[in-house]
């Protein structure tokens, strides 16, 4: 698990997903970190690249051998909606560049305004379809205005489309003349490439810290399933074989959750939320939320781990089976377990600490029956087992946190 998966620890919520913020800042951080040079790179090579300001960008920096890049994550721009850019190149002091980042979330629709040079605002002609792009845009171009760089507007993207004009020669819409569309996947790309060239192999790792954060930051994208931006055909032939199941996949969750009403009445003060299938951490998995620490994100978790391919949970000692196996995680998504509060003579037996995250219990596939009928019920029942043995330590953490 990447040390980025460890910094975000949050579940989407139904109205809001904190990625976006969360690889705003992250992005920024690193790029704040790489040398001048590199940093400089990024930006013709990743966010301007196959488009003239490319070349612009290229021979704007080659003419100004001491340039200060300054990044900034979440900078307030002031128009008539007190929008926010989430990122914001500054060379010298000045606003060069601004990226709108965008995961699945459409472009907001915007009043159409101008900022002058002075940030006061101008109205300008309406424009119904005015979104966030062209307002950000014509605020750059007029904080660009008689300056040697005329600036740049950028969308990076994972799922979100650009407007059909964004893109093309339309300076007068967007106020600067490069906007492009870029891909996560090629920032993937990018901190992979150079993370390799600064680290060619373990035996030599550079010791700046930039390259390594560049590995775990592509890492951190592996982990998010954003290194690519659409289907393969081996998740194509993946489907096809979940799909044909998915059915008594639901039916042998909705066994369990019958077996367990009795703990999440007794425990939980919500619903189940499963189940739910996480590529990331190869589960296909189930949970409520404690009752008692609800307002804390306590949950219990459980379902199928394929480790083959879960990037979760890595980290335990003794280590998880390698093979399919049941789970049963007690952990948190928001204010962290008081781990400390639980010695090693505390857990019940076969349970195990994850390092910062919480405990975990665990039984391979074959320990269960074969068949559908029985793997179900024992699945259940093991399941229900776990939760009455881990119930003193939830009642410690429970007081443990007053």
């Amino acid at each position: 698990m990447s040390i980025y998966s460890r910094l975000f620890r949050y579940r989407p919520r139904p109205l809001r997903t904190p990625h976006e913020d969360f690889l705003s800042a992250a992005l920024v951080d690193l790029l704040n970190r790489l040398p001048r040079e590199a940093a400089a790179a990024f930006v013709g090579d990743v966010l301007l690249k196959n488009t003239p300001g490319r070349r612009a960008w290229e021979q704007f920096v080659e003419c100004r051998t001491a340039l200060e890049l300054r990044w900034v994550s979440q900078s307030r721009v002031k128009h008539q909606q007190s929008g926010v850019v989430d990122i914001l190149l500054l060379v010298d002091g000045c606003e060069a560049l601004v990226v709108e980042n965008k995961i699945g979330a459409p472009v907001k629709k915007h009043q159409s305004v101008v900022s002058g040079k002075d940030g006061d605002l101008i109205d300008v002609s309406p424009m119904a379809d005015a979104t966030q792009l062209s307002t950000y845009g014509r605020w750059l171009a007029g904080r660009c205005d008689g300056r040697a760089w005329p600036g740049a507007l950028v969308l990076l993207t994972h799922f979100t489309s650009a407007p059909p004009d964004f893109g093309l020669d339309t300076a007068h819409r967007y106020g600067v003349p490069f906007t492009r569309t870029c891909h996560w996947h090629e920032v993937w790309a990018w901190a992979r490439r150079i993370g390799t060239q600064e680290n060619p192999s373990p035996e030599r790792r550079s010791t700046e810290l930039w390259s390594d954060l560049c590995f775990e930051f592509a890492d951190f994208l592996e982990e998010e399933n954003m290194a690519a931006d659409y289907m393969t055909l081996h998740d194509l032939a993946a489907a096809e074989v979940f799909v044909s199941g998915v059915d008594r996949i639901g039916h042998t969750f909705a066994s369990v959750q019958k077996v367990l009403a009795r703990a999440k009445e007794e425990l939980g003060g919500r619903d189940f939320y499963g189940p739910a299938y996480s590529g990331n951490g190869g589960l296909i998995w189930d949970w409520f939320v404690l009752r008692e620490a609800s307002n804390k994100g306590w949950h219990l978790a459980w379902g199928i781990r394929f480790p083959e391919i879960s990037k979760y949970w890595t980290n335990c000692e003794p280590p998880l089976p390698p093979r399919r196996h049941v789970f049963l995680v007690l952990a948190s998504d928001g204010k962290p377990l008081p781990l400390a509060a639980i010695g090693p003579g505390d857990l019940p037996p076969g349970w195990r600490a994850i390092p910062g995250e919480g405990f975990v219990l665990a039984c391979a596939l074959h320990e269960l029956r074969p068949d559908a009928e029985g793997f179900a019920s024992d699945m259940a029942n093991w399941v229900a087992d776990g939760i009455n043995s881990i119930k003193p330590v939830i009642s410690k953490l429970v007081s443990a946190i007053g």
